[in-house]
């Protein structure tokens, strides 16, 4: 084998190791839409004439989705909408399909100004079009708590994992301890503490609709529950259902919800129990492109 073939297998290996790390999403893609390459024909089109906008959309992050692109307060007429397949086109809007990291996909927009009829001087209009997605976002905290009586006591009370991509990050607070003596007590089994999630907006787009339904924030909490004292609830910002949180207020970002809860399983020494909280939501970006439309006359 001469040295050239060696070069050129190298270079594949290589190139195979890379692509194996490009296609791995973490916390650090903030917008899962971006628009590239964008081109206008002509942004100061003759009355009566035609212009295009076209761009690229590009998808990064977990799992397949749809992507819908829709041009709305169109000051100058769309006549025609081209999407790349597969795709499904519906007036002034279409529906990317199923797309997945990395894919890129090009809209191109026929924009037809108004007659000359109507420009008698130098007149402007604007085009506006949205991008919108749907996405989870996710994260999990884990608490060690402590029988309160054992000679050994846990080292670390409170970690919480990396939080995965997109524009809404989950934060856990770490909770006060629930005893008198600080923070830096271990947290105690039959002691509630406090668990504060708050959703934030990382992104250059906004969640769509701007208030947050009840459901849209479930926490996974394995053996613990909700703290009662004297038979009520305290605080609380979710409803029960088995293992499971499920957020029970409306919300607008920076939204912050709370729970108190409460482990009171049978053991010895101390136990880590994980919480694992899950966000749905709908996120948009917004463009907008100005025109002027120049008389003939």
């Amino acid at each position: 084998m001469g040295l050239f073939d060696r070069s050129v297998i190298f270079l594949l290996i290589f190139v195979m190791l890379f692509s194996g790390c490009v296609g791995q999403t973490t916390g650090s893609i903030k917008n899962i839409i971006t628009v590239n390459n964008l081109y206008v024909q002509n942004t100061q089109p003759l009355a009566g004439t035609t212009t295009l906008i076209e761009f690229e959309v590009v998808k990064k992050g977990r799992g397949t989705g749809d992507v819908i692109v829709n041009f709305f307060d169109a000051g100058l007429t769309i006549t025609g909408l081209k999407c790349q397949s597969p795709s499904v086109v519906q007036g002034n809007s279409c529906v990317l399909k199923s797309m997945v990291n990395n894919d890129i996909r090009l809209v191109t927009a026929t924009l037809q100004a108004p007659p000359r009829q109507l420009i008698k001087s130098d007149t402007e209009y604007k085009v506006s079009y949205f991008i919108q997605h749907d996405y989870a976002s996710e994260r999990t905290a884990m608490i060690t708590v402590w029988d309160g009586y054992s000679i050994t006591k846990p080292k670390t009370t409170f970690t919480q994992g990396d939080p995965t991509d997109g524009p809404i990050v989950l934060e856990f607070s770490q909770p006060s301890s629930g005893t008198a003596e600080g923070s830096d007590v271990p947290y105690r089994k039959d002691v509630p503490f406090e668990m504060k999630i708050t959703a934030n907006n990382v992104g250059s787009g906004s969640i769509a609709p701007q208030v947050i339904s009840p459901g849209k924030l479930t926490v996974n909490k394995e053996n613990l529950r909700v703290a009662f004292v004297e038979g009520e609830a305290l605080k609380c910002d979710f409803n029960e259902a088995g293992g499971t949180l499920i957020s029970s207020t409306t919300a607008t970002l920076p939204a912050t919800y709370r729970c108190y809860l409460v482990s009171s399983d049978a053991f010895t020494g101390y136990k880590t129990y994980t919480m694992s909280a899950y966000f749905t939501y709908t996120y948009q970006y917004s463009y907008t492109k100005v025109f002027t439309v120049k008389p003939t006359d």
